[in-house]
């Protein structure tokens, strides 16, 4: 058995991304200005976690503004793909750890030889929706985050030294403007707007 959480990484990556956002809410009678945080969830929640959500029951709607963020698409990626029996070693040498005083040393400690295999390339198809209940709130957010996008975004998975895949880019590809039809009618819904952006994904088998 093997697993090493990492298609889940890619997911909190990616959604750190978006962790931070603010609105700027309307000033009070006193002339002050309030930002607030705008949340991200995971859209491909449980039915546990819709319920909580909803509080049991049918007629409860979902606050705005928020986001979520979920995987609308995963397929292999061809032209990334490399010699499958390829295998990468790798020499390690640790530094002295002595046991009585905690501390690292700088003599060697133990030696490891690492062979990483070839792991294997897929392209991940994210969806950001934005939540939002008016024009407003939703221009304070896409302005924040398109001028990030030009056109990607470098992240790292992790921090092991011998992971040579742990770094990746997140590209954004395109948007859906708003959930609502034109004209909205009666309709009271939450105005929903989809961003899309396509991940390079490396899943990476156990190293010997």
């Amino acid at each position: 058995f093997f697993y090493d959480e990492q298609l889940r990484r890619y997911i909190l990556q990616f959604m750190r991304i978006f962790a931070d956002f603010k609105i700027e809410l309307p000033a009070d009678e006193n002339g002050v200005k309030v930002q607030k945080r705008i949340p991200i969830v995971y859209g491909d929640m449980s039915r546990q976690v819709a319920q909580i959500l909803n509080q049991n029951s049918a007629n409860t709607t979902l606050s705005a503004p928020a986001m979520s963020a979920y995987i609308q698409a995963m397929e292999i990626d061809d032209q990334a793909r490399r010699d499958v029996s390829n295998v990468l070693p790798a020499q390690v040498v640790e530094r002295d750890y002595d046991e009585t005083t905690g501390t690292y040393s700088s003599d060697a400690g133990n030696r490891y030889s690492v062979k990483r295999f070839m792991p294997v390339p897929y392209k991940l198809t994210m969806n950001l929706d934005i939540w939002t209940t008016n024009t407003t709130d939703k221009l304070m957010l896409i302005e924040q985050i398109l001028v990030i996008f030009n056109p990607s975004v470098q992240l790292q998975t992790n921090d092991n030294p011998l992971d040579w895949s742990s770094i990746f880019e997140v590209k954004m590809q395109g948007m859906s403007w708003s959930s609502r039809g034109v004209p909205q009618g009666g309709d009271s819904a939450n105005d929903i707007m989809t961003i899309m952006f396509e991940v390079p994904v490396w899943v990476n088998p156990p190293s010997k």
